[in-house]
């Protein structure tokens, strides 16, 4: 369960970045 946190966190820090530019 924690693991699939981190992915998930993992992922919404990508989408901020790519959205940041």
């Amino acid at each position: 369960l924690l693991q699939l946190h981190r992915r998930r966190q993992n992922l919404n820090i990508d989408s901020v970045s790519e959205m940041r530019g």
